[in-house]
């Protein structure tokens, strides 16, 4: 039986750590960030979507942040990341892009700055090409929606994650600005990278890329126990290596997942079969 208890509060501290040294020493570099996200999935907002509303009690579909997902017919680029979250009357995708942290909002002049209107325009074709009915078919195809799911409203989000607070900030002209920036019509959200901080409901589920409707594991998430609390690990593969891709975990935590954890799904399967 696994008696592991996850600390978070010392997960919290050690990954935030972290993070705030990723902004100071490495903000050109949005690979660095990408690959910290993938392994700290928690800090990534949206398992639960419902912004500005009461947070959804379902979890995410597959109980994993997808990372760069190829949603069939963008010949855009692809979002970062994407949960699939929903609640008893919306399905709501998450579609998460993020640019590297030293991009600026404005220009001198206070007008939006290239990077930005070109990262805000990759919203806008997401969200137009998921707006079409053909598409939003092809996209439950593709991430493997079931049927209960697709009878929802379906009402995606845009997130984009860009910029530092301290452009802003105290700047009552540019904080108004930044309000505008983003169409909220179509549900689009923009947060800076001060924002970000992990969430414990969420370091329970993993992250996964998703091909041909097969979920294969990035990294495992730090709270993740071999009981019947992660029956979501019987869908993934790639598991030994998500496991070794681990942060914030010990070397005696990895040996014991790795040991166990074919056994473990051994046996949900079993169990799902008796069902």
């Amino acid at each position: 039986m696994d008696e592991f208890k996850f600390d978070f509060s010392s997960y919290r501290d050690n990954s935030i750590n972290h993070y705030h040294d990723l902004l100071e020493n490495n903000p050109t570099d949005e690979k660095c960030f990408q690959k910290f996200f993938e392994r700290n999935l928690s800090f990534i907002p949206g398992a639960h979507s419902a912004f500005g509303q009461s947070m959804s009690g379902h979890d995410p579909i597959h109980d994993c942040l997808i990372s760069q997902p190829k949603i069939r017919g963008l010949n855009t680029r692809i979002p970062d990341f994407m949960w699939l979250s929903y609640d008893s009357s919306v399905f709501s995708p998450v579609l998460i892009e993020i640019e590297a942290p030293s991009k600026k909002l404005f220009n001198k002049d206070g007008s939006p700055t290239s990077d930005f209107t070109k990262a805000k325009n990759q919203l806008d074709e997401w969200a137009a090409h998921l707006s079409k009915p053909e598409n939003q078919l092809n996209f439950f195809e593709d991430f493997d929606i079931d049927q209960d799911t697709r009878r929802l409203h379906f009402e995606p989000f845009y997130i984009l994650i860009y910029g530092r607070r301290s452009e802003f900030d105290g700047n009552e002209i540019l904080t108004r600005k930044r309000r505008t920036l983003v169409d909220k019509s179509t549900q689009q959200i923009l947060m800076s990278f001060d924002r970000l901080c992990p969430n414990e409901i969420d370091v329970r589920f993993s992250c996964c890329y998703m091909r041909e409707r097969q979920l294969n594991l990035i990294a495992l998430g730090q709270k993740v126990k071999l009981d019947g609390s992660a029956d979501y690990l019987t869908n993934l593969q790639n598991l030994q290596n998500g496991i070794d891709e681990m942060m914030f975990t010990s070397d005696e935590r990895k040996d014991y997942l790795k040991a166990n954890i074919n056994e473990h799904i051994k046996v949900l399967k079993e169990e799902k079969n008796c069902r």
